[in-house]
């Protein structure tokens, strides 16, 4: 992989023609009808040029891991090391509206459009990837089967052979090691909502009761099978207020047992300004 070099940030880049027609027409068809007149060649070839800039991201990550990887095994440790690769979220990439009542980033030159992470939990910012590689974890094969984040430390601990630490019973996630099939619940949560995937084809979004006040915002089921993009919401009343009452339960269950005292609370907001998580 080659990586691009960064733009001149001194520099604006000319994306006038640099659009392909066929592809442009595809990609502003599949958005809302009435974003559609919001976006033009210039737009699509500037949504173009940042996705490639985000590949380009990708293959520099991957190049490092193939230098790790390297170093590992000429210290003769690659084979008795556990390796897992994922990540917290993915990226919003211009594929949908911005969400009611939210500004766009001021880097986003289709404002119509949502380029971020934290405020939604549509395929693009759930399904990341999960890869394990060491021993005891068999031979190579791909799951289809949902599994969680939560399920990362559960089976870290089963492939070292130990015992969680002192109040490890609570954790939430399943070990990874062996048999899948009894998952079919994967739970997402971000700043403006949560989401139930069950049987990995009804995703429910269920909006934060701020957003609901707020904005009006209902609850929205997608079938995954037939409508992978979450485009069309599916009118089906039983099956959503089903899926919110479990999806109301879960985050009961896992809330916190008692309010954070001051020095708590102080602690853990000075982690997430030093995160980058607050003020936005």
């Amino acid at each position: 992989h080659h990586p691009r070099r960064p733009a001149d940030p001194g520099r604006t880049a000319d994306f006038r023609g640099a659009a392909d027609d066929a592809a442009y027409e595809a990609w502003r068809a599949g958005l809302p009808a009435d974003l559609q007149d919001r976006v033009d060649p210039e737009a699509f070839a500037w949504v173009v040029d940042q996705r490639a800039r985000y590949d380009a991201e990708v293959a520099g990550v991957d190049a490092a891991l193939e230098r790790l990887f390297a170093w590992l095994e000429e210290r003769g440790e690659l084979e008795h090391t556990v390796v897992v690769l994922t990540a917290d979220h993915g990226e919003g990439l211009w594929q949908r509206p911005l969400p009611v009542g939210e500004r766009a980033q001021p880097h986003n030159q289709v404002p119509a459009l949502y380029a971020d992470h934290g405020i939604q939990l549509f395929d693009e910012q759930v399904h990341v990837p999960l890869v394990l590689w060491g021993p005891g974890v068999g031979p190579a094969r791909r799951v289809d089967t949902p599994v969680s984040l939560v399920d990362v430390a559960p089976t870290l601990y089963e492939l070292a052979d130990l015992a969680p630490p002192v109040g490890g019973e609570r954790l939430s996630g399943l070990s990874l090691v062996g048999d899948l099939s009894a998952r079919s619940e994967v739970y997402a949560f971000c700043s403006r909502g949560s989401s139930l995937t069950v049987d990995g084809r009804w995703r429910l979004h269920l909006p934060a009761d701020h957003r609901v006040e707020a904005f009006d915002q209902a609850p929205e089921l997608f079938d995954l099978a037939t409508d992978p993009a979450e485009t069309r919401p599916v009118d089906d009343a039983a099956r959503r207020d089903e899926l919110a009452a479990r999806l109301r339960t879960f985050r009961e269950l896992f809330a916190p047992g008692a309010e954070l005292s001051e020095e708590e609370a102080a602690a853990r907001r000075e982690l997430l300004d030093a995160m980058g998580y607050t003020g936005q």
